[in-house]
């Protein structure tokens, strides 16, 4: 699929490229549903500072990554600890080799969406596939937004949990990702900056 800013979000959500990880695109809410028939172009017409070609670009790495790896998402719980909550099973990575890596450190992106979404394909995407172009191996973690029963208890410390479990994921299987655990830095943008912070 060639990718473009007149692709239409449904276009995407509906690609064999994307089967295995479109819901972590926007995860947490009916994005999808409620935007599919706008182009990358008219999205950047109601949200000035979601670029149709920065969302090209992290898309386009993300697709290329799925054509040619087994596998990009990884569910950071276990499969008996997701079986406990369908929350849980929603808490993944999703993993950005450097093509030719250019240092030791990995990053962590974790994007925004004020607590009811995770916009990994507005904020994360993009900057992990520059962060790839620059040599970096990045991975964007989905972590656990609203439910109906955070707004009775809250929702912390369930997203810093997750960013733990990421990383414990990450240690476990580093020689998998071909990095060393403990050589990281995490960064955020808006909700996922106050988890990252």
């Amino acid at each position: 699929m060639n990718i473009t800013s007149s692709t239409k979000l449904n276009e995407v959500y509906g690609s064999p490229s994307f089967s295995k990880v479109k819901d972590l695109l926007v995860s947490g809410t009916d994005f999808f549903a409620q935007n599919g028939e706008l182009t990358f172009a008219e999205l950047q017409g109601l949200h000035p500072t979601w670029y149709s070609e920065d969302l090209v670009f992290g898309l386009s790495r993300l697709q290329e990554l799925a054509s040619s790896r087994n596998k990009v998402a990884y569910p950071v719980y276990s499969s008996a600890d997701a079986t406990q909550s369908a929350r849980i099973a929603n808490v993944n990575l999703l993993f950005f080799p450097a093509e030719r890596k250019t240092c030791d450190t990995y990053v962590i992106l974790l994007a925004g969406g004020a607590y009811e979404a995770v916009c990994t394909m507005i904020e994360a995407l993009p900057v992990a596939a520059k962060l790839n172009e620059l040599g970096v191996t990045c991975f964007c973690l989905n972590y656990r937004t609203f439910s109906d029963e955070s707004f009775v208890n809250g929702l912390l410390p369930e997203p810093l949990d997750d960013l733990a479990a990421g990383w414990r994921f990450i240690e476990q299987n580093q020689e998998i990702f071909g990095v060393s655990a403990n050589d990281y830095i995490v960064g955020g943008f808006s909700a996922g900056g106050h988890v990252a912070s």
